[in-house]
């Protein structure tokens, strides 16, 4: 699927929503692979690519903490990119797969993995979560 500028490829809102990918998006300028607010349930074990800056692989927004694991790939090499970012309690992710995000320019900064609010991040054995400059 591809996905141009300010879109999103999987978007999902309210309280039984889930989310899952196992094929290959790619997305565009401040675009996002995977949206979910306020669901239970991500799984991305497919791959989100991306060379435009502002790009989101996973966003995560919800109240109540929760346990997210990535094991899809997430390369995102353009300025201002977040790999995974999640937000509204303090959750847990846990990286199984492969994690990049590209350079950061003044203050435009790329993020691999961004808790907003608290929480855990895991990486697992064999996988890398990279920024480059």
């Amino acid at each position: 699927m591809v996905i141009g500028s300010d879109g999103a490829a999987l978007y999902s809102t309210g309280a039984t929503g889930s989310l899952k990918n196992t094929g290959k998006l790619t997305i565009g300028k401040n675009s996002v692979g995977m949206f979910m607010k306020d669901g239970t349930a991500l799984t991305n074990t497919g791959e989100i690519v991306s060379t435009a800056e502002g790009a989101k692989g996973l966003v995560i927004n919800r109240t109540a903490a929760g346990t997210y694991t990535n094991n899809g790939k997430i390369k995102l090499t353009g300025t201002s990119s977040i790999g995974i970012h999640a937000e509204g309690a303090a959750h847990n992710i846990i990286s199984g797969a492969d994690v990049e995000v590209g350079n950061t320019t003044g203050t435009s900064q790329s993020v691999a993995i961004h808790l907003k609010d608290g929480g855990q991040v895991r990486v697992l054995g064999n996988t890398s979560v990279k920024s480059r400059k």
